[in-house]
């Protein structure tokens, strides 16, 4: 892929990859070829980003195709976002019949215009609090966030794991304040495609 152009960033944000798993070569939204260094600065940034951030909206789908969108506090662990939930509320049904959701985690870096996002499909299960992931993962301290405030006592407590698909959407990270203020549209959208052992499925 060296040497071709395309319309939107590619990188690899694995959050367990080093700088030689990026599998493509990074454009802008003008065509132009973005530096390897630029590259990883960038999915460096998103990372950190999804890392720092603890809310975001999950949007599921019945069996019966009603949507539904909530807003969850989640932590980041491995590339996989763990929210803690309750396994008779309506996104835990919704996942248990229907696992492909989408999250979008929005926040403010600027005073006016919308807010910047990265937003992207997902593949959601619900896994048993008592179930040896989560207790490997509450051991640790990782899932710290999520777990107080009662939320362990809970009889009907679980925790859904959302694992994101390989094309990860963004507005607004990553891009030069100048920038986004002159050409909003162009220069603000990007896409980020994961690597191909990435966790979620499909696209």
């Amino acid at each position: 892929m060296h040497g071709v152009y395309m319309t939107s960033t590619l990188i690899s944000i694995n959050a367990n990859s080093n700088d030689n798993e990026t599998h493509a070569v990074a454009s802008n939204t003008s065509g132009q070829a973005v530096s390897q260094a630029s590259t990883d600065a960038f999915r460096r940034t998103v990372t950190r980003t999804i890392e720092k951030r603890s809310f975001c909206t999950l949007a599921t789908t019945s069996s019966a195709g009603y949507a539904h969108v909530a807003g969850v506090v989640y932590e980041f662990v491995d590339g996989t976002l763990w929210v803690h939930a309750s396994n008779r509320s309506r996104k835990v049904r919704n996942i248990v019949a229907n696992p492909k959701v989408a999250i979008c985690i929005s926040y403010r870096r600027l005073p006016v215009g919308p807010p910047f996002t990265i937003h992207f499909q997902a593949h959601a299960e619900m896994v048993e609090m008592d179930s040896p992931e989560a207790t490997a993962l509450l051991d640790s301290g990782a899932l710290g966030s999520i777990s107080g405030h009662g939320a362990l006592e809970m009889d009907d407590g679980c925790f859904v794991a959302i694992r994101p698909n390989r094309t990860v959407h963004t507005f607004g990270p990553g891009v030069r304040i100048r920038d986004l203020i002159r050409d909003p549209l162009g220069s603000g959208a990007r896409s980020l495609t994961l690597t191909d052992d990435a966790p979620g499925v499909g696209r």
